[in-house]
């Protein structure tokens, strides 16, 4: 319930015409605004998902991080209860 409350607040506060762009997409206007003309070193190894792709394989690996660290703190407490 904190939680939901949490993120409803942080949506009220942030306004529903917020901007969702992430920290490479400010990483590079930032770049742009210091150096004009400034050329990217390095190019992206794969398939560059499109912005709704994105989130998504985003929320999954979060979600997956959160399953592990879920499993392993269960796992961990339950073997503590074990050889008590």
């Amino acid at each position: 319930m904190a939680a939901a409350a949490t993120v409803a607040l942080a949506l009220a506060i942030s306004g529903a015409t917020a901007s969702l762009t992430g920290t490479d997409n400010r990483a590079v206007k930032l770049a742009n605004d210091l150096k004009p003309g400034y050329q990217p070193w390095a190019q992206p190894m794969g398939w560059v998902p499109s912005s709704d792709a994105e989130r998504w394989l985003f929320a999954m690996q979060a979600g997956l991080g959160g399953g592990l660290i879920g499993f392993a703190v269960a796992r961990q407490r339950k073997g503590k209860g074990q050889h008590s």
